[in-house]
């Protein structure tokens, strides 16, 4: 790992967690060296935390005013759409509520709320759940009254716009391909039950920390078997793993059950590796491997390997067959981490990706 990358770490967990850099002279680079921190913070989506980071360097050693005002200016605008988001959540959420729904906020604003600084988090789509499934389609339903496009997606999860906001409506929680393990993920959520968060004035059904610990687990899988995966996510899975009270043997079993076991040791290395996770906070005892074959993927993809998908004049059956071929050079390391949910994930994708081409 270079210097810079380096450097990008350091201010991340800086900023992640509220601490002082281990080695503040690090930061002594050109305007190059801060120029590609800024880019990769951007292309990461942790914009706001990295920059929550700077303030903890030496002041000799941060960027030139242009990129500080630069920097500043992002993060303003990060700061903004979390507060719409935040209103779109209440909305959105409310109104399902107020039908007799009950939908459960999915990563997104429930996630922003592990923050120190929830608005920093940058936003994406709003992700909502519903466990019965005669309410999910009441839910979409109802979408369809009001005018809206409802559109389905690869996975059986449907979505539509809000205020200019993507809001997705899914059937199933947790991205666990293998089919015989559905019933028991269904079997968890009583179990384990969900919290409730105050995001936009509004009380939203979230996960609990231990159907979270899967929810985000299988999620970063799933990408990084595909198109890969930002360092968002992961930062996401660490404060969760955070907050993680329930006894060691019944955390790993649960993990183990769900079949990632082995993933599970690479992710929670990678935690400890990079974001400077504390090892004896790990959420059950477990043998830390190598986790270089995890960083590789996240600094070649960035947020879900999206800047590779964005061009609009690039034909959607184009943009299928490169998520295909991301997913097969994928397959040793999916193969190596999670064998049978990679077998699965590969028969879902291919049925999903065209299913409506």
């Amino acid at each position: 790992m270079d210097n810079v990358t380096q450097a990008f770490f350091s201010l991340l967990r800086c900023g992640l967690w509220g601490r002082e850099p281990e080695n503040p002279e690090i930061f002594d680079m050109d305007a190059a060296g801060w120029e590609k921190i800024y880019r990769e913070s951007r292309r990461q989506t942790v914009t706001g935390i990295v920059y929550d980071g700077l303030s903890r360097i030496p002041e000799t050693f941060l960027p030139d005013d242009g990129l500080m005002s630069v920097w500043a200016a992002a993060v303003f605008g990060i700061e903004s759409k979390s507060r719409k988001m935040e209103k779109a959540v209440a909305a959105v959420a409310g109104d399902f509520r107020k039908l007799g729904l009950h939908p459960v906020l999915l990563k997104g604003q429930a996630a922003a709320a592990l923050y120190r600084e929830p608005a920093l988090r940058e936003s994406g789509d709003i992700d909502l759940y519903f466990a019965d499934r005669e309410e999910w389609h009441e839910a979409v339903g109802n979408v369809r009254k009001t005018g809206s496009s409802v559109r389905m997606s690869a996975d059986g999860s449907c979505h539509y716009e809000y205020e200019g906001i993507v809001v997705e409506l899914h059937r199933e929680m947790i991205d666990i391909c293998n089919p015989f393990r559905h019933k028991w993920l269904k079997e968890l959520e009583p179990e384990f039950g969900f919290d409730v968060a105050e995001i936009g004035g509004c009380s939203v059904d979230t996960p609990s920390p231990e159907l979270n610990m899967l929810l985000m687990s299988s999620h970063i899988m799933k990408h990084a078997f595909g198109r890969g995966v930002g360092l968002r996510q992961i930062c996401d899975a660490a404060l969760n793993t955070m907050r993680l009270e329930s006894p060691a043997e019944v955390l790993q079993n649960l993990v183990s059950e769900a079949g990632l076991l082995k993933w599970n040791r690479l992710l929670n290395s990678f935690l400890v590796d990079y974001l400077g996770f504390p090892e004896e906070k790990l959420p059950y005892p477990d043998r830390k491997i190598l986790s270089e074959s995890l960083l590789g993927i996240i600094l070649a993809s960035g947020n879900f390997g999206k800047d590779a998908i964005r061009d609009a004049s690039v034909p959607l059956v184009v943009k299928k067959m490169n998520t295909l071929k991301a997913c097969l050079r994928h397959i040793p390391f999916a193969l190596r981490y999670a064998p049978s949910e990679a077998v699965w994930s590969m028969l879902t994708l291919a049925a999903g990706q065209f299913r409506r081409i």
